[in-house]
């Protein structure tokens, strides 16, 4: 599982940059600081003292949440015709399917 959560956090790393850089393309500024992001997210941090199969679980409901919110970005870049954001978009998405799907198998086991 460690190396899981490993690829998940180096995924989102990259992803975060994607965004803040896609950001910027439109001219504003996109946050930079985990409290930021900590304040705005529906995402919540965990303690550490959960087990792995619950940690899995966490990860799963947070998956649910960003497939959501990517769902509407994606739509909102198709009504106004902006093909970049929407690539990015659906890439995200892929990706985080797919380890929804490994996640869950993970758990059904």
């Amino acid at each position: 599982i460690h190396e899981k959560f490993e690829e998940q956090y180096n995924e989102a790393k990259l992803n975060i940059d994607d965004i803040a850089e896609r950001i910027r393309v439109f001219g504003f500024t996109p946050m930079s600081t985990l409290k930021e992001y900590l304040a705005n997210s529906e995402i919540k941090e965990t303690g550490s003292d959960l087990a792995g199969t619950e940690m899995v679980a966490e990860i799963l409901k947070d998956y649910e949440i960003l497939l959501t919110y990517m769902t509407d970005v994606a739509n909102a870049a198709i009504n106004i015709g902006d093909v970049g954001t929407e690539d990015m978009i659906n890439s995200f998405i892929n990706k985080l399917e797919k380890s929804h799907w490994m996640f869950t198998a993970f758990l059904d086991q």
